[in-house]
Parts: structure tokens; sequence; C-alpha cells
């Protein structure tokens, strides 16, 4: 029968990060709930979901061995405020008590069985900066499907050739392609996997609890193994064949360079976005006029109108009027922090554009497709 002393922190981050793998499994109850159990004078948290799995450990003082499965979400709520530095916790017939001073809850516990734990044989393995590696993610999963039904796209690419880790998403109107450099490349192999969009995201926010720098990367083509800290996490990936990026890149005419200042077109393309973000028809669609050495926006709805101009830099010419999505651009400008310059290269009104930074450094490119009107 557990019964444990254990740091309120420590027991409410434990909780934290394996609920990211939980899903709601109503032909089986028990992923509703988190695995508990004692090893070598420590707790492990289990989380199991339907494509990850989520394992960290916790340091307590083991008063009683045991392994148990509780039903989260009350018990998150109840140590959240309790201002107790330690509490005591222990297992008793059919349910857990959790003490404190002045606090004695009861909470019903999940009939216990053994998680259907994911396992990691055999891999690739690899070492990335976690900073890098969760900014990289965040910033290329904006460009992702989110309809679940397209499993192809509803997923972030990661393709791994000698020491560099690419990433890349998209939708089909639009599409992100980012580096990442990796620290270590430990097999000295290539790797392609897709990893769903929402697996994704419930990895960046365990990722966001631990303090360490270096993230180990696994993977063995159908699963990906995340390892940092005390975490462990193992994520099923998408076997399936994401478009051909490399193809679509080197395929997009760009006969026409413009350059623009990236905070000034941002700040125009905020403004210019109240106007658009409501129509009922080419809803978030502006209209983009390439003058000489100015870029007028205009954006209109059904009772307003706007218009914001510019200063450019153009490489021809010849002027051109496009029509775009100013939000797909402004999910884009929000993930730069650095350069000041922007290249926009175009070749028609109805050809993909391609937007890159100004840096010789940075080979990161975000494409979007104009809109025929």
């Amino acid at each position: 029968m557990l019964r444990i002393k254990v740091k309120t922190s420590d027991f409410l981050r434990a909780i934290r990060i394996v609920e990211n793998a939980i899903e709601d499994d109503k032909a089986n109850g028990q992923n509703s709930g988190i695995y508990i159990q004692s090893v070598d004078g420590k707790l492990v948290f289990k989380g199991v979901g339907f494509n990850l799995f989520i394992k960290c450990e916790c340091n307590a003082s083991i008063l009683e061995e045991g392994n148990v499965i509780i039903k989260y979400k009350l018990i998150e709520e109840l140590l959240r405020k309790i201002e107790d530095e330690e509490v005591l916790i222990e297992e008793t017939g059919s349910n857990i008590e959790i003490k404190s001073k002045g606090t004695n809850a009861s909470y019903n516990l999940i009939k216990y069985n053994d998680p259907q734990e994911f396992s990691m044989i055999n891999g690739s393995e690899y070492v990335v900066d976690k900073k890098i590696f969760t900014e990289g993610i965040e910033n290329t999963s904006f460009a992702a499907s989110t309809d679940v039904s397209k499993l192809t796209i509803n997923c972030i690419k990661m393709d791994i050739e000698n020491n560099l880790l690419k990433l890349v998403s998209t939708d089909s109107f639009r599409l992100i392609y980012r580096e990442v450099e990796l620290e270590k490349n430990e097999s000295n192999e290539n790797a392609s996997i897709s990893l769903p969009l929402k697996t994704a995201q419930n990895v960046l926010k365990v990722l966001k609890e631990s303090k360490d720098d270096n993230l180990l990367l696994q993977t063995d083509g159908t699963k990906l193994l995340f390892k940092i800290d005390d975490i462990e996490i193992i994520a099923k990936v998408i076997e399936l064949q994401f478009p051909d990026y490399d193809g679509i890149l080197k395929s997009v005419k760009s006969d026409k360079i413009v350059k623009v200042n990236s905070e000034a077109l941002k700040k125009k393309l905020d403004l210019v976005y109240l106007f658009v973000k409501d129509k009922k028809e080419r809803k978030d669609v502006a209209e983009f006029i390439f003058n000489d050495k100015e870029l007028d926006i205009i954006g209109f709805n059904d009772t307003a109108k706007v218009e914001q101009k510019i200063s450019i830099s153009k490489d021809t010419v010849e002027n051109l009027k496009i029509y775009l999505n100013t939000k797909f651009i402004l999910d884009y400008l929000n993930t730069i922090k650095k350069s000041t310059i922007l290249e926009i290269k175009m070749s028609s009104e109805i050809a993909a554009i391609l937007i890159k930074e100004e840096d010789i450094n940075n080979n990161d490119i975000y494409l979007t497709m104009p809109l025929k009107i």
C-alpha cells in the first residue's frame, strides 16, 4: 500500500508533465488516470495516450512501497491551493488520502492495471539544444494543417541530414521551412519522420518543465523518443508520405525581389487585419500593390476601407498587384526575432511568393499562395 511524504511542488510538477500524454479513451477508462509507483526510493509517474507515452521521476520519502492510478484533475487543483511545502499521501483500500496541516482530502482510485508502455529498443540518436529545438517547433507549427483528418499535413516534418534538423509544416496554402543545428549526430545517420501537430504541442509543454539544456532525440522510424532530465517521452509518428517540400520550394519562380522592413510591415498589417478579419467573403485578404518605391496595402470589409503605405526597395521597375492573406503573413512575422529586413520574392500575381529574412546565415523560408480575384 503506497505511503509517501513528498514536496507539494515536486508532486505537482510530475502531474503537469505526464498529464500531457493522457487522452480520454472511453473504451479503456484506465487511460484517464496517472500511474504512480515507487521504484528504488523514488516515485515514477506515467501517462499513457493514444500517440504519446510520458514518464518522469519525483524524489520522495517512501514510507511504504506501492503503485496506484489516480484521477489527477481534482488532486492537481488541490495541490495548487495547498500552501504547505510537504504533503503525506497514502493509499487506503480503494482510496488515496492527501494530508497536510489543516487539510485531509480523500479520492477514489482507478483499478490498477500495468500501463501499456511504448518502448524504444534501437534507434538513431541525436542531441540538440532544447531552447533552439523548442523555438524551432513553435515557429514552425503555425503553418501546419489543424484538420486532424488530413494526417499527411496535420504534423511537423522533421528531416535530419548530418548535423542539420529540417523542420517543415504546411496546410497546402502556405509552407514554412526552417533549419536547426544539432549538437551531435550520435549515430551518423539521417532520419525522416512526421510528428503529429497535437503531439508536438504537448511535447513542448513537457520540455518547458525541464531545466536541462541538452535534449536527446532517438527514432526507429515509427516512434520518436525525447529524453531530458528525469523525463522520457515516446511519441508515435505519422507513417504517411509528407508533401515533397524540397521540390515545391525549388519549383517556385521568383524573378522579382522586394526588400522591406519587417517591423514596419508588421505594424501596417496589424492595422489592415482589423478591416479584413471579419469579411464574409475573402476573409483576411488584402490587396498588395508593389510600386516603384512604395508598397500600398488596401484592406476593406462591407462597411469600411483602409490603405497603408510602406517604403520598399525593388530590383525591377515593373509594378505588381497581388492579393494575399494578411493573417498568414502576420503569423510568419510574429516568429521573427532578429532580422530587420525581409526579402519578398515573386514572379506574378498568381504565383506563390517566398519570404525570407535578409541573413546569409539563415536559410529559413516561408511560402504562401496569392488569391485569384
